[in-house]
């Protein structure tokens, strides 16, 4: 039992539902997760090698997003791991164990949302508030999807196994900060679901658009492999910064490359709509223009701030990092189609 309720789960008259995922990383990753039916049936869903998913589980996380896709997504990911000056400790099962379970979470909650707006933000919200019961309110809906009555309380088990997870680690302040990271993408969510009318100018719409990478959450899981005495507040500040910076290089390499072959949010379309332009190579060269200033400003304050990070070679890193990036779109697509 991943998420601590056996008891309550040995009260209800329904057997309880189950998701199992097993895929082969640079370690074995496993994961069994039981949550609670709430529709008449249980589900038992599989995400292993070999196995394509069924009906439901690809309406939960996507089409054909099996053991094989994990395994893509995350070697691609690898690429931007720390450039770390120092030796990594051997700890690499929890890193990519708490890894996916964020993914699998945001990958739920996004298709929730695309299934159930209205009934997803509430229980978004009650994750984010910590309602002491999330899924009470569940009840008193007409007419809800079956999937829904399915994700619902899948997401909230893995939201309490990832927890659970995290609370394993004896640095409190990273601990607090990969919380408060997760959280915040449970937020960013949220807000795409209105941000093409709620955003006044380009960089709060990428502030929000590009957090659906979780590059920052994936750096905050690998200082785990460096020394504790190491990891201070100014050091998970820079993290989070260095995340939120490769997320926006993301996430516009990936817009140029697929605007206007696909609906959704889209950072170059939302860039020609504020500023009355249409599509065009010059309109795209400006629009690069444009970011590549943005870009440069945020890297000239990595590099000015990297002095709260000894143990990490920021040069490397980013000389490194640049050509994965102008490549992620590729597997960003993968993603996205995938809505995450």
């Amino acid at each position: 039992m991943s998420d601590g309720r056996t008891e309550f789960y040995k009260t209800q008259k329904v057997p309880p539902s189950t998701f199992v995922a097993e895929f082969e990383l640079e370690v074995p990753v496993s994961l069994n997760i039981v949550f609670e039916t709430l529709g008449g049936k249980p589900y038992h869903l599989t995400l292993k090698p070999g196995r394509k998913p069924h009906g439901m589980q690809s309406l939960l996380f996507g089409r054909s997003r099996d053991a094989e896709w994990f395994r893509q997504i995350f070697a691609y990911l690898a690429k931007l791991q720390i450039a770390n000056k120092a030796p990594r400790r051997s700890n690499l099962i929890w890193q990519y164990n708490v890894k996916s379970l964020s993914v699998l979470l945001n990958l739920l909650l996004v298709r929730l949302m695309e299934e159930e707006p209205a009934a997803s933000r509430q229980l978004a919200q009650n994750l984010l508030f910590v309602h002491l019961h999330p899924l009470q309110f569940i009840k008193n809906l007409p007419n809800v999807k079956e999937v829904f009555l399915v994700g619902a309380p899948l997401l909230i088990a893995i939201y309490s196994t990832l927890k659970h997870e995290i609370d394993q680690v004896s640095v409190r302040a990273l601990a607090n900060a990969l919380k408060e990271e997760q959280r915040r993408l449970i937020s960013f969510s949220l807000s795409s679901m209105d941000l093409d009318n709620t955003s006044s100018d380009l960089e709060e719409y990428l502030s929000v658009h590009s957090r659906r990478y979780q590059i920052a959450f994936f750096l905050l899981c690998d200082l785990f492999s460096v020394n504790p005495t190491l990891i201070t507040p100014a050091s998970l500040r820079f993290m989070v910064l260095l995340g939120s910076y490769l997320e926006t290089e993301a996430v516009i390499c990936r817009d140029i490359a697929y605007a206007g072959t696909e609906k959704g949010l889209n950072s170059y379309q939302f860039w020609l709509r504020i500023n009355k332009k249409t599509h065009s190579p010059q309109a795209t060269e400006e629009f690069m223009n444009y970011t590549k200033k943005l870009s440069q400003e945020n890297k000239d304050k990595l590099i000015a701030d990297c002095t709260s990070v000894p143990f990490f070679d920021l040069p490397t890193f980013i000389q490194e990092s640049s050509e994965v990036v102008q490549q992620y779109y590729n597997i960003m697509e993968i993603m996205i189609r995938a809505y995450l």
